[in-house]
């Protein structure tokens, strides 16, 4: 059962609609008004946090309420008990979605997607990192190498970033994530190529040859990954090991292409880069499907609205992109071609 500590910071004491929602709330502490304010604090599961915000925050525009903080609690004794109004909301949730049960708030997914879009040097450096240590896996034919590579990739918090705001029509969201996502592949793609021109590069390898090529399992694997992901971050547990799930459709193929393109092997290492695509795109949609189906969406009906927009545009973009890429790749494989000259 988790649980959430609401604290709410006013100036003053609540009055009307404000008060009357404070109090239909399990009130854990309220301390005396003086002429610095006072602050309550309700106790809340966390699936019933995001209906109690959306409230207060719509009683609260003119308000006396200064800050809202929503933090976990591990445990508390006695053991919370639901009331009447948690049984109807869980039920309604329930209706309107059937794997929403159990789902942290808008707010904190919001919060938790920030730490992971910060464009800092240790992202940077596990980026590079991550691609230097799956290089020589690559080019070594050695799996377990390879696993210690994407347990270090940050790509998980990008492209969850980018299906969230997808979902709640957070255009500023969107342009962030995919910004992060760019500087994360772009300088991992050129340091592979480096490595490429350093390295012994053998493409029939089949580490290697297994990611210049798609087909409809890449796809399953990618789709798997990004729900995997989204669940990680909707339950508010911690996301390292899905990241490298999520890892293992992205790092390896953007590796490989990187290594062959700089060892002068293009036609191999365009089919790398198509898989890349294809993950890629295959992660959000999965992403987007997995926060739509959890009843994720923008607090306001006009918002929801222009969400509900863009979200179904993302998809069916989404979607003929990858049979674009896939069609692509399919006469790729049946055609041996390749360039008459190497870098």
């Amino acid at each position: 059962m988790s649980l959430r500590l609401l604290q709410l910071k006013c100036t003053s004491e609540p009055e009307g609609e404000l008060a009357e929602l404070i109090d239909s709330q399990p009130v854990l502490s309220r301390s005396e008004c003086t002429d610095e304010g006072c602050t309550i604090q309700l106790l809340l599961r966390a699936e019933h946090a995001e209906r109690v915000l959306d409230e207060l925050r719509e009683a609260i525009e003119d308000g006396p309420v200064a800050r809202l903080c929503l933090l976990p609690v591990a445990a508390t004794l006695p053991l919370l008990e639901d009331d009447e109004d948690d049984v109807e909301d869980a039920q309604a949730r329930d209706e309107e979605s059937p794997i929403a049960s159990g789902r942290i708030s808008r707010e904190e997914l919001l919060s938790d997607i920030e730490e992971n879009l910060g464009i800092t040097r240790v992202f940077l450096f596990t980026s590079l990192l991550a691609t230097f240590v799956a290089a020589l896996g690559l080019v070594r034919d050695d799996d377990v190498v390879l696993i210690g590579a994407m347990v270090i990739a940050p790509l998980l918090g990008p492209l969850v970033a980018l299906s969230l705001g997808t979902v709640l029509g957070d255009f500023s969201l969107i342009r962030r994530a995919l910004i992060t996502t760019a500087v994360g592949a772009g300088p991992s793609l050129l340091l592979a190529c480096g490595l490429g021109l350093l390295l012994q590069v053998d493409p029939s390898l089949d580490g290697i040859a297994q990611r210049s090529q798609a087909g409809p399992v890449d796809v399953l694997l990618a789709l798997a990954a990004g729900a995997a992901g989204v669940f990680a971050f909707t339950r508010g547990v911690s996301a390292a090991l899905i990241g490298v799930m999520v890892a293992v459709a992205l790092v390896p193929p953007l590796v490989a292409a990187g290594l062959q393109l700089g060892a002068g092997h293009v036609g191999p290492a365009g089919g790398a880069l198509a898989l890349f695509a294809i993950n890629v795109l295959s992660v959000v949609l999965a992403g987007v499907a997995s926060f739509a189906l959890q009843g994720v969406r923008p607090r306001n009906w006009w918002e929801a609205k222009r969400a509900r927009r863009a979200m179904w545009s993302a998809i069916l973009s989404c979607v003929l992109l990858l049979a674009a890429l896939l069609t692509v790749m399919s006469y790729l494989d049946d055609s041996d071609w390749s360039l008459p000259f190497n870098f």
